[in-house]
């Protein structure tokens, strides 16, 4: 709660604001209650400072327009586009209970089950992304919502079309594009998960989105980027546009995840460098990892636990806009490279699935992979331990012949 101080910036409007959750360079996201219907919504406002930037505020209509058209379980409902007395902009969002997929990959290590599901998920909302001729332009685990407001699985939500980019042409129910255009060789994104496209300053389109879906599955994989050993922007652009990325395989921890070839070769062609040779739809790539998963689940390969079907099923109250207690957004987003925004941690603190959390499930599944394992390492520093010693004895036995020549 706010101090008895604290000026509302939604006084005036349909709205109060409860407290801030999170600022970035945009604006600011505040839990907010409908003062009539005494629910609670997400709002996204733009900075006082910024409200006469006529480029800016357009990216935010183009925002709200985007997510207002996108009507998708796996998409953050927008309920309302409003201004504050001052003429501040305003985006109302549903109110989601959880934490993002950064937050969670830092808690815990994922399993491959939940990696593979998790993308499938992000995959079904690029579909109807690109269905409608946007661009996403920003997925990254910052953007990505694990929303667990119904029971089982977490729903990934998508969040944050602050920088989405309208493909002329591409569908009739598209929102109309930016008044002024990007300008050319602007970095528009994050330079950790931004496309060799977007890196060259070229042209792009919806595969761009696909190749962060592969770097978004690559970490979840191996807990790391391809390109992690770079820290600096313009390293960091270099290696997404020439550096061949290492199989998720190379750094994927056994038996939590284990990265077969085959998923390999799927992330690995997502991640390709040229847009022609990666899957050309959301749907092509959704389909190479439903044939990974079932291929696992019938081999069982150790800590293959699936923690839900993977066809995508819409849970009770998904879409609604009333309901949960966590940040759902990000304010962060702007026209050039940035970072995560500086968001207030989720409410919920478990990632409990069926009663325990995923990584408890996926070591359970694999421990009789995980005994044989110990057994092998143990059997293995017996026999360096048998060799030591057979080379000791050997080296007492030569001192004393040296002694009894001398």
């Amino acid at each position: 709660m706010q101090s008895s101080g604290w000026a509302d910036p939604f006084a005036g409007t349909g709205y109060r604001a409860i407290e801030a959750l999170g600022a970035g360079g945009m604006g600011v996201v505040y839990l907010v209650e409908h003062l009539e219907l005494g629910k609670r919504f997400v709002a996204k406002l733009i900075h006082e400072r910024l409200a006469g930037d006529a480029q800016l505020v357009d990216r935010v209509r183009l925002e709200a327009q985007s997510l207002g058209r996108l009507q998708h379980p796996n998409i953050v409902a927008v309920v309302g586009f409003e201004q504050t007395v001052e003429g501040r902009p305003f985006i109302v969002m549903e109110y989601l209970r959880g934490a993002t997929l950064a937050q969670e990959m830092a808690s815990r290590r994922l399993g491959v089950a939940e990696a593979v599901g998790l993308t499938r998920q992000l995959l079904a909302a690029l579909a109807a992304l690109h269905a409608l001729g946007l661009v996403h332009r920003d997925l990254k685990p910052e953007n990505l919502f694990l929303d667990r407001r119904a029971e089982g699985a977490p729903v990934l939500k998508v969040l944050d079309l602050g920088v989405v980019r309208v493909l002329p042409g591409a569908s009739p129910r598209a929102p109309l594009p930016l008044m002024m255009k990007t300008q050319a060789g602007v970095v528009v994104g994050t330079p950790r998960y931004s496309s060799p496209e977007a890196a060259l300053g070229t042209e792009l389109d919806q595969r761009a989105d696909l190749y962060a879906a592969g770097l978004v599955l690559y970490a979840m994989l191996a807990g790391r980027g391809p390109f992690d050993h770079w820290r600096g922007f313009d390293e960091l652009l270099r290696a997404h546009a020439s550096e061949p990325p290492p199989p998720p395989s190379a750094f994927a921890v056994e038996p939590v995840s284990p990265v077969t070839p085959e998923l390999d070769q799927v992330v690995l062609r997502a991640l390709d460098k040229d847009p022609n040779k990666r899957f050309q739809s959301a749907s092509e790539f959704d389909a190479a990892l439903s044939r990974v998963a079932e291929m696992l689940e019938q081999a069982q390969v150790p800590g293959w636990q699936p923690t839900a079907p993977f066809e995508l099923q819409r849970p009770a109250g998904a879409g609604s806009a009333a309901s949960g207690s966590a940040d759902v957004g990000s304010a962060a987003s702007g026209p050039v490279a940035s970072g995560p925004a500086a968001v207030k941690p989720a409410a919920a603190g478990s990632a409990a699935v069926g009663g325990q959390s995923a990584e408890a499930v996926a070591v359970a599944g694999s421990a009789p992979s995980t005994t044989l394992g110990t057994i092998a390492r143990v059997a293995g520093l017996l026999a360096l331990v048998l060799v030591a010693a057979l080379a000791g004895i050997a080296l007492v036995r030569a001192f004393r012949l040296v002694q009894g020549a001398g």
